[in-house]
């Protein structure tokens, strides 16, 4: 799964000034809940996520450690890309 294009397609849909529930951004937003039984491997941690998302929103540090560095990693990425959204307007 290409996670970098997925953060930056639902960055777009977030930082949206309407959000809209076009087939698109429903998938998107579908794929990110990885709600699949054979993907349970890939299974997000929303805290961890949320942690990440927070460091790399609005502090740009990345933790040494976390108990779920999986799922705070794809945080992280996902923060450094509203961030760099968040920029560019």
């Amino acid at each position: 799964m290409n996670y970098k294009k997925m953060y930056s397609e639902l960055a777009d849909i977030i930082l949206a000034d309407n959000i809209d529930r076009t087939p698109r951004n429903v998938k998107t937003l579908e794929k990110l809940t990885l709600s699949k039984p054979e993907m349970s491997k890939e299974r997000i941690n929303l805290s961890a996520f949320k942690d990440g998302v927070a460091n790399g929103l609005l502090e740009g540090n990345r933790a040494i450690q976390h108990p779920d560095m999986y799922s705070y990693n794809q945080g992280y990425d996902f923060g450094l890309t509203l961030y760099n959204r968040l920029m560019d307007k």
